[in-house]
């Protein structure tokens, strides 16, 4: 028997794991910036509030995610910093 069968599954499980790296940080990224949450009154949903529009339209993909997935509305905003 070769004690090389199965190396490939190693292989694949580190790709696996380096590709997942990347998500896991900016799904981390999304729960961890988030300034607040507060309810959206013409929506019924909810909104992420961030402290830059920057990060808000980063985090719209894992806003979309998140409303596919508990099944109402959540969208991203960000506060004005001249108020």
């Amino acid at each position: 028997m070769n004690s090389r069968d199965g190396s490939n599954y190693h292989v694949i499980l580190v790709a696996a794991l380096v590709a997942a790296l990347p998500v896991s940080a900016y799904f981390g990224a999304y729960f961890g910036l988030t300034s607040g949450t507060s309810r959206n009154i013409n929506s019924g949903g909810t909104c992420r509030v961030y402290r830059s529009s920057w990060q808000a339209i980063m985090f719209l993909p894992a806003s979309l995610v998140e409303s596919a997935v508990t099944g109402r509305e959540v969208s991203p905003a960000w506060t004005d910093p001249g108020r």
